[in-house]
């Protein structure tokens, strides 16, 4: 999947990183091929709204598929934004089961949010920031935390309203040409 970030205020594209995928297959007359796919990685920052921009490019609101690309999304937003102030969103909800629950045993870190972009998966991405995930904790119940944000500066996941506004950007990302 190709990576790209969008953020108000600048705009301008860079190349990144190479994400190199392999596959194997084997057919019944025992002949085995693997075919070996990089993709480039790009990161690109606009002023726009999430799931629109992300769409009018051909994306979708990216998850975070583990500590590495985490990382490695913290430090595209420092080094274009120039601060660790701020956050930007990345693509997960709340699950239906758990949109009225704090933490517990059965709505935990783990499962209490799904992802959204239809490519990543398992719970590897699921790195939070310090008292999250909590859907609005116990001094904010009304508030529903049912989306997810990367806080940029400790570069983990935080839940937060979907409305939230003052967020300055967005994780995108598409399947490459």
């Amino acid at each position: 999947m190709l990576l790209f970030f969008l953020i108000p205020v600048v705009n301008l594209c860079i190349p990144t990183q190479q994400v190199e995928t392999t596959s194997t297959t084997t057919t019944t007359t025992t002949t085995t091929s693997t075919t070996t796919t990089t993709p480039s990685v790009y990161c690109c920052w606009r002023s726009h709204s999430c799931g629109q921009c992300c769409a009018a490019e051909g994306a979708v609101v990216s998850g975070v598929q583990n500590q590495a690309e985490l990382q490695y999304m913290q430090d595209s937003y420092v080094s274009l934004y120039g601060s660790e102030t701020g956050s930007f969103w990345v693509g997960a909800k709340r699950t239906a089961a758990c949109l009225e629950s704090q933490l517990t045993l059965t709505c935990n870190a783990l499962n209490s949010l799904e992802w959204t972009d239809g490519s990543t998966t398992g719970t590897d991405g699921f790195l939070w920031r310090n008292g999250d995930p909590n859907n609005g904790g116990i001094y904010y119940p009304a508030y529903k935390d049912n989306c997810l944000a990367v806080d940029a500066r400790v570069g983990l996941l935080a839940d937060q309203p979907c409305g939230t506004a003052h967020y300055m950007g967005y994780g995108c990302g598409k399947t490459p040409m």
